[in-house]
């Protein structure tokens, strides 16, 4: 999920938008996996703090002041947002591939080129598949 960091000058930043050099800044300062803070940070003091910080240094500003960052802010600083993911499917009810953004692919579990399944060896029995 993501969230919009609000700085001190009223920039927004969306966490989303951070690169992984960042998220790892904020694991180093604060003892805590990069993903935990990604999904909550009001949930790791030090890790909001930290990722307060690298949200203020990838606009170009500086870290905002100690104090800024309080359990009465937290909320209001860390604004969480619905994801900007598409939500386009076709008349199946299936993700459409070519909606922005959208990475997923599709695949016909009948298809026998790419299906990554195991077929069935002419000697054996119908209940017996091989597994890789």
């Amino acid at each position: 999920m993501p969230f919009l960091c609000h700085l001190p000058d009223g920039t927004k930043v969306n966490t989303d938008d951070l690169p992984l050099e960042a998220w790892e800044e904020v694991r180093l300062a604060s003892d805590v996996e990069w993903y935990r803070v990604m999904m909550s940070p009001g949930l790791y003091p030090a890790g909001a703090v930290a990722l307060l910080k690298v949200c203020a240094e990838s606009v170009g500003q500086p870290a905002p002041p100690s104090g800024y960052l309080t359990p009465k802010t937290i909320l209001d600083v860390f604004e969480s947002v619905a994801d900007d993911l598409p939500t386009t499917h076709d008349e199946k009810g299936i993700p459409d591939p070519k909606a922005e953004g959208d990475t997923s692919t599709t695949s016909s579990s009948s298809s026998s080129k790419g299906s990554g399944g195991r077929r069935q060896s002419s000697g054996s029995s119908p209940t017996e598949t091989s597994v890789s």
